[in-house]
């Protein structure tokens, strides 16, 4: 595996939420497979994470209504 630069489609994203403990592994596919959770690429959270670097702070609306903030550990394809 191969640390990338920014979040592309099918790569490996580590989320740090600040609503939540502990760090969460997702790929941003339309077909789910064992390597971690699936993002739709639709989804508020995959939208905010595309294109993304690591570290960079950003926000989402979940699915709730309520605005989160995550940052970016890891990407790896």
């Amino acid at each position: 595996m191969t640390q990338l630069d920014n979040v592309v489609p099918g790569c490996l994203v580590v989320v740090v939420r600040d609503d939540q403990e502990g760090r969460q592994t997702y790929e941003i596919a339309e077909i789910p497979n064992s390597r971690a959770q699936r993002l739709s690429p639709g989804s508020s959270l995959a939208e905010t994470l595309m294109w993304r670097r690591v570290a960079e702070p950003l926000e989402f609306i979940g699915p709730t209504g309520d605005s989160v903030s995550v940052r970016i550990s890891r990407i790896i394809s």
